[in-house]
């Protein structure tokens, strides 16, 4: 099974080549109701998607913590 790849991901890599490193920033969880379960659900997943797309592409990349 292949991988998807967005269009417009590959038009910015075919436009101004592929970067060198790429750096995600980290997000803080927000507490919504008495529950974060949410708020730990989208960032994952939302991550996940990011982290697949610029592996497809061999770009290492590094996190920053919140707050840094």
């Amino acid at each position: 099974m292949g991988s998807k790849r967005s269009p417009r991901f590959d038009y910015l890599i075919r436009e101004h080549g592929k970067p060198d490193f790429g750096v995600l920033e980290e997000q803080s969880l927000a507490k919504i109701g008495n529950t974060s379960a949410d708020a730990l659900i989208y960032p994952w997943v939302a991550t996940t998607a990011i982290v697949s797309t610029i592996a497809n592409f061999g770009i290492p990349y590094g996190t920053l913590p919140p707050g840094t």
